[in-house]
């Protein structure tokens, strides 16, 4: 597993959530991607 997530950083990747997840670590990943396309948009 740790592989797939150095090779899908490697890639490109942002942000990866590993099964199983806590909600929390969901809602937080939500809020730091809306706080970049927030900060992106014209």
């Amino acid at each position: 597993m740790r592989q797939t997530t150095l090779a899908a950083f490697d890639l490109g990747v942002d942000d990866l959530l590993t099964m199983p997840f806590s909600p929390e670590e969901l809602l937080a990943g939500s809020i730091v991607t809306t706080r970049r396309v927030s900060e992106t948009d014209p």
